[in-house]
Protein backbone atom coordinates (compact mmCIF):
# COMPACT_ATOMS: atom_id res chain seq x y z
CA UNK A 1 0.00 0.00 0.00
CA UNK A 2 2.53 2.53 0.96
CA UNK A 3 4.61 1.76 -1.96
CA UNK A 4 1.68 2.50 -4.41
CA UNK A 5 1.70 5.46 -2.76
CA UNK A 6 5.13 6.17 -3.53
CA UNK A 7 4.68 5.55 -6.91
CA UNK A 8 1.02 6.89 -7.87
CA UNK A 9 1.40 9.70 -6.66
CA UNK A 10 4.74 11.71 -8.56
CA UNK A 11 2.79 9.40 -11.51
CA UNK A 12 -0.43 11.64 -11.38
CA UNK A 13 1.67 14.84 -10.19
CA UNK A 14 3.70 14.28 -13.40
CA UNK A 15 1.11 13.54 -15.56
CA UNK A 16 -1.05 16.83 -14.71
CA UNK A 17 2.23 18.60 -15.27
CA UNK A 18 2.36 17.57 -18.97
CA UNK A 19 -1.32 16.57 -19.88
CA UNK A 20 -3.06 19.13 -18.03
CA UNK A 21 -1.73 22.27 -20.52
CA UNK A 22 -2.17 20.14 -23.57
CA UNK A 23 -6.23 18.59 -22.45
CA UNK A 24 -7.38 21.58 -20.55
CA UNK A 25 -7.45 21.60 -16.55
CA UNK A 26 -11.59 20.10 -16.90
CA UNK A 27 -10.69 17.41 -19.10
CA UNK A 28 -7.89 16.51 -17.23
CA UNK A 29 -9.86 16.17 -13.82
CA UNK A 30 -12.49 14.59 -15.40
CA UNK A 31 -10.58 12.35 -16.70
CA UNK A 32 -9.43 11.88 -13.32
CA UNK A 33 -12.97 11.48 -12.09
CA UNK A 34 -13.95 8.87 -14.33
CA UNK A 35 -11.29 6.42 -13.76
CA UNK A 36 -11.65 6.82 -9.62
CA UNK A 37 -15.40 6.25 -10.37
CA UNK A 38 -14.27 3.36 -12.92
CA UNK A 39 -11.95 2.09 -9.27
CA UNK A 40 -14.80 2.48 -6.85
CA UNK A 41 -17.38 0.28 -8.96
CA UNK A 42 -14.68 -2.43 -8.75
CA UNK A 43 -13.63 -1.94 -5.27
CA UNK A 44 -17.21 -2.22 -4.40
CA UNK A 45 -18.08 -4.96 -6.70
CA UNK A 46 -15.39 -7.40 -5.32
CA UNK A 47 -15.22 -6.19 -1.65
CA UNK A 48 -11.96 -5.15 -1.44
CA UNK A 49 -9.92 -3.11 1.20
CA UNK A 50 -12.45 -4.24 3.84
CA UNK A 51 -15.33 -3.15 2.03
CA UNK A 52 -18.93 -5.02 1.79
CA UNK A 53 -19.85 -6.26 -1.34
CA UNK A 54 -22.28 -4.26 -3.66
CA UNK A 55 -23.14 -5.59 -6.97
CA UNK A 56 -22.98 -3.52 -9.48
CA UNK A 57 -26.07 -2.46 -10.87
CA UNK A 58 -28.01 -0.91 -13.67
CA UNK A 59 -27.89 2.25 -11.99
CA UNK A 60 -24.85 2.25 -10.96
CA UNK A 61 -23.81 1.60 -14.75
CA UNK A 62 -26.40 4.44 -16.20
CA UNK A 63 -24.66 7.31 -13.04
CA UNK A 64 -21.32 6.22 -14.49
CA UNK A 65 -21.91 6.35 -18.04
CA UNK A 66 -23.77 9.87 -17.74
CA UNK A 67 -20.67 10.83 -16.11
CA UNK A 68 -18.47 9.97 -19.21
CA UNK A 69 -20.87 11.27 -21.44
CA UNK A 70 -20.36 14.80 -19.47
CA UNK A 71 -16.74 14.08 -20.03
CA UNK A 72 -16.83 13.82 -23.57
CA UNK A 73 -19.59 16.62 -23.50
CA UNK A 74 -16.63 18.80 -22.03
CA UNK A 75 -14.44 17.57 -24.58
CA UNK A 76 -16.32 18.58 -27.66
CA UNK A 77 -15.01 21.44 -29.65
CA UNK A 78 -17.01 22.74 -32.20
Amino acid sequence: MILSRLINGPIFVLSSLVLAPKLGAAVFLSTAIVGTMAAALIIDHFGFLAYKPQPITVLRVVGALMVIGGMMLIQWKR
